[in-house]
């Protein structure tokens, strides 16, 4: 799904952050795990590092919503009034974690023929995360209509902004 959105315009910079995220999350991350470390032994002596990953990710919130902020100017005036709770951030990063480390789990488990299949089926349930994602329907896709208009069209300083 986030690349099948690559060349179409409709979605916002955050929603195709947020498929990308979604892919690397709820597929790849699992995936990547069972492939490093492919035995129980070794995928449990994994786990405290793949486990801090969220406090990576938790430092680079902030980060990535100044950026957002830039390349959307009126974002800075909505990003003053709500912010995300550290807890509630942290809650949704941690369901996605287990999300994950579950898919490893399954794939360490299972003989190695039998990956393409458990991965599919991950892909799939990763596609319906993501159309919940874009395209937005009723009030989300009108405000997202209404910040769509202020985001910066230049998709190359776009992606400056968000790597700096």
């Amino acid at each position: 799904m986030a690349f099948q959105r690559l060349e179409d315009p409709g979605p916002l910079v955050i929603q195709h952050l947020m498929l990308g995220m979604n892919a690397h999350i709820n597929l790849d991350l699992g995936v990547a795990a069972a492939t490093v470390a492919p035995t129980p032994v070794q995928l449990e002596a994994l786990h405290a590092d793949f486990n801090r990953i969220n406090d990576v990710l938790a430092r680079l919130v902030r980060i990535v919503e100044d950026q957002l902020c830039t390349i959307c100017p009126p974002l800075q005036r909505l990003a003053d009034r709500i912010t995300v709770e550290d807890h509630v951030f942290d809650f949704g990063m941690n369901a996605a974690r287990d999300v994950a480390w579950k898919l490893a789990q399954d794939l360490v488990g299972a003989p190695r023929d039998a990956w393409p299949a458990i991965i599919a089926r991950r892909d799939a349930l990763s596609a319906v995360a993501a159309r919940a994602m874009y395209p937005l329907h009723g009030l989300a896709a009108a405000t997202a209509l209404a910040v769509h208009g202020h985001e910066n069209k230049d998709i190359r300083w776009n992606i400056q902004v968000v790597g700096s």
